[in-house]
């Protein structure tokens, strides 16, 4: 892969590991096309299957190199993204996702997706868990923290 740092603005394109599944299926389908004669060609998928986005990107970075060598280098930057999971107690707006998102990452050098879930059971306040390392900040654990104190 090229040392081209366009690359990396994929990334600008991640915000979930959701999406992160959802782009590298799209390169998956693009890199299928690169064989077809007929039908779903490189062109037709680029122009009708993926988000204008990624495809303005393809379209960029395939001027510099050989498209099947932009899609491995992408994936391979796809590859390489880690993930922080984040536990809520609710199903969060495209804005929630947005504010997280830019908090995790507001100091990185390297940015992270979230794998986020839902767990009503928390109650209130998130799981975080990365690289082995976990934070509990849950109402439920503050609820059960306040209990045992009386008890």
């Amino acid at each position: 892969m090229q040392k081209d740092q366009s690359y990396f603005k994929i990334l600008d394109f991640v915000r979930t590991k959701e999406d992160l599944n959802l782009i590298k299926d799209e390169l998956d389908l693009l890199e299928k096309s690169l064989f077809e004669v007929k039908g779903e060609t490189f062109d037709v998928v680029l122009d009708r299957k993926l988000p204008k986005e990624v495809s303005d990107l393809v379209r960029e970075l395939t001027l510099k190199a050989d498209k099947k060598s932009v899609i491995l280098g992408l994936k391979k930057i796809l590859d390489g993204l880690k993930h922080v999971e984040v536990t809520i107690a609710f199903r969060p707006t495209n804005k929630f996702v947005e504010d997280i998102w830019s908090e995790i990452n507001k100091d990185r050098t390297e940015k992270v997706a979230i794998d986020l879930k839902t767990d009503k059971d928390i109650i209130g306040g998130a799981l975080i868990s990365y690289e082995g390392k976990f934070f509990d900040g849950s109402i439920l654990k503050m609820l059960n923290d306040t209990l045992k104190s009386y008890v």
